[in-house]
């Protein structure tokens, strides 16, 4: 600790043009996140004479003094002036790279994250869904979460909860959780009554009806080898092709396909592709269980997203519809047929 302290003050110390002020500004916040009081000299800074980058520095530091509504009406101004929503994605637009929107978005949500705002969980996730070659995000997204931590209550909460006029109370401890599963048919009579402290309800369901996503100017098709009657020493092979015509919206277009339950999907092994003669391209960034997941975009070099699935156990499944989605709007994409696989 007394390392850093020391670095950081050497870094306070030089003086040079204006990329040196970020510094100061930068290591001052450095400092007072480690507790000392440089307050004063964080307040000596004009927030008219800085760049974006130097007021989100100084509105870290503020934070990290004390002075939270300083830091806030920075926060503000900064929104303001550079804010952009997009959808359910907020980032502050600045300089004249991507980069330099993304390096600025994530000192935003560091800020955000310790002020406690709202406005936090939707820069995370424009940091989270923008890929980049360059740059990542896990410290600033640490950061956020151990700022919203920090301000979760300590009091311990009550609720009640009833189906079909049955009652039962439960106490929860400071940050503790409790999980309902209810059926349709009880969700119908299911209620959830506040008896103390300061309690968040998050849902989730599944449900056949589900509006799949369209449009006019986009097609995928889902490709698997072998088609059917796979056996059970090989890996089975998928290739989902999609089809952006001229008038698709450009951005990050989520795609998923959800592996029948007789089949484990794999990552990106070479011995997947061993014994045949495939290419393997576009892997997914992310596989869950079941679920596999792409991000897509028209100005992709390919447009053939594979993956390689473990034969599991035989049976005959029902394979769910692969599913193409813009992020802005879930409701322009596409999607394949809903089909059967066997297995031997």
């Amino acid at each position: 600790m007394a390392a850093l302290r020391g670095a950081l003050a050497d870094w306070r110390s030089v003086e040079d043009a204006d990329v040196t002020r970020e510094r100061q500004i930068a290591a001052l916040a450095g400092l007072a996140g480690l507790g000392d009081d440089v307050l004063a000299s964080l307040r000596g800074y004009a927030t008219t004479d800085l760049t974006v980058r130097e007021r989100l520095w100084l509105a870290l530091g503020l934070a990290a003094s004390g002075d939270e509504d300083a830091a806030r009406d920075i926060e503000r101004s900064l929104l303001a002036s550079a804010g952009q929503r997009l959808g359910p994605w907020v980032r502050l637009s600045t300089g004249t790279t991507l980069r330099d929107t993304l390096e600025a978005s994530g000192l935003l949500l560091l800020l955000a994250g310790r002020l406690g705002d709202p406005l936090a969980h939707d820069v995370s996730s424009y940091l989270a869904a923008v890929p980049s070659g360059e740059i990542i995000f896990p410290l600033e997204q640490v950061g956020y979460a151990e700022g919203f931590l920090a301000r979760l209550p300590r009091d311990p909460g009550k609720f009640a909860w009833a189906v079909a006029g049955e009652r039962h109370e439960v106490e929860l401890r400071p940050g503790g959780v409790s999980t309902l599963v209810v059926t349709n048919k009880q969700l119908a009579s299911l209620t959830i009554e506040r008896l103390a402290g300061e309690l968040a309800v998050v849902t989730s369901w599944t449900s056949p009806d589900f509006a799949l996503p369209t449009s006019a100017s986009i097609q995928i098709q889902r490709t698997v080898t072998p088609e059917n009657d796979a056996p059970d020493d090989r890996f089975v092979h998928v290739t989902i092709h999609v089809s952006f015509g001229p008038q698709s919206a450009p951005g990050c277009y989520r795609l998923t396909d959800l592996a029948p339950s007789g089949l484990a999907p794999v990552g990106a092994t070479g011995g997947a592709f061993d014994d045949e003669a495939v290419t393997p391209t576009n892997w997914p960034y992310r596989i869950d269980g079941q679920e596999v997941a792409w991000c897509v975009a028209p100005s992709d070099k390919s447009h053939d997203y594979t993956y390689a699935a473990r034969v599991v156990s035989p049976g005959t499944y029902r394979w769910e519809p692969a599913i193409l989605q813009l992020e802005l709007d879930p409701r322009i994409g596409a999607s394949t047929p809903t089909t059967t696989f066997a297995i031997r």
